[in-house]
């Protein structure tokens, strides 16, 4: 994400780290080192990554649990009572009238 490569990298109208594979890498291993000091943990570090660390850090604060197991079961329970299940959905039927 470009807010989040600004931290990391030089993104302006004239140059672009994103795109240089050695740069990008480095801000990447910088990140992963920055996540992992706030989760602790790996599984949680390498979640951060897609879900947002301090998502992730606020889930482990709510539930008060840093194993990533647990923290997946949680939010598999807390999805299914807040949304509809896709497989509950009934699909919706269309008729094609023909003159």
């Amino acid at each position: 994400m470009r807010s989040t490569g600004r931290l990391y990298l030089r993104i302006n109208e004239s140059v672009d780290e994103r795109n240089d594979p050695l740069h990008a890498t480095r801000a990447a291993a910088r990140k992963f080192r920055q996540d992992f000091e706030m989760l602790q943990t790996w599984p949680l570090t390498i979640t951060g990554w897609n879900h947002g660390a301090a998502g992730v850090r606020r889930l482990v604060e709510k539930f008060g649990t840093k194993d990533i197991v647990e923290l997946t079961d949680v939010r598999v329970h807390f999805q299914e009572s807040s949304h509809i299940p896709f497989t509950r959905l009934q699909p919706m039927r269309f008729s094609v009238q023909q003159n």
